[in-house]
């Protein structure tokens, strides 16, 4: 008996000395890491002034994170764009400002700046950003993000299920009646029911108006909410 507790202690002490060192081992991993990755998805999103009719330019912010700790000093993100991928023109499409994650955060946003110019409405540019190496952070393993936009109507990123089928005429409607073409997903019940309101309303008071040409979309289908 004497002999199996001698086991089993010594058994419990290398287990211990296992766990030990390899919590260690984590908190010196990182103690030591600073690098900083986006931690938005999906990794690319679709823009459309044709979304913010009242907008010329637009600044979409992309949050980054730091895989490590804070500390007591600001530190800078090192955003470039991918000139191999990127089709838009620098100051021109766009305007990339400096990304600082500050002193004791360990989170912030990268903030781009769209303008809307007239080639827009004829093509969809694309704008790749990527992190690389700064002399405060490295690139993490999210390190690349795409942002496509354009002065058309597309479809956007959400489109709640309860607005029901896609199309070009029932998007612009919800423009014209919303002010705006993108939308949140149906994950936000109460917003989406607002919306969906606002859009039976309008469209009540349109088929009103027009009773022998009630809304069609494209393909002549009457258009509807669910």
């Amino acid at each position: 008996m004497k002999r199996y507790n001698v086991i089993w202690i010594l058994t419990e002490l290398l287990i211990l000395t296992t766990l030990l060192g390899c919590e260690r081992e984590y908190q010196l991993y990182n103690a030591n890491l600073h690098a900083v990755r986006f931690t938005i998805s999906p990794d690319s999103m679709v823009y459309s002034f044709c979304f913010y009719p009242d907008r010329e330019i637009d600044t979409i912010a992309l949050p980054v994170q730091i895989l490590g700790f804070s500390e007591d000093r600001d530190r800078v993100v090192n955003i470039v764009a991918d000139v191999e991928k990127t089709t838009a023109v620098a100051c021109e499409d766009y305007v990339l400002l400096p990304t600082i994650i500050p002193a004791k955060q360990v989170s912030d946003s990268v903030r781009v700046i769209l303008k809307k110019t007239d080639k827009l409405e004829n093509q969809e540019i694309c704008l790749v950003l990527r992190i690389i190496d700064s002399e405060d952070l490295e690139a993490g393993p999210t390190n690349s993000y795409r942002i496509y936009f354009s002065d058309q109507l597309v479809k956007p990123m959400y489109w709640p299920g309860k607005f029901g089928e896609y199309s070009t005429v029932k998007h612009q409607f919800c423009i014209d009646v919303l002010g705006m073409g993108d939308y949140c997903s149906d994950k936000d019940y109460q917003l989406v029911t607002y919306y969906l309101r606002r859009l039976t309303e309008a469209l009540y008071k349109y088929n009103n108006e027009h009773p022998d040409d009630p809304l069609k979309d494209e393909n002549g289908k009457l258009i509807t909410f669910y």
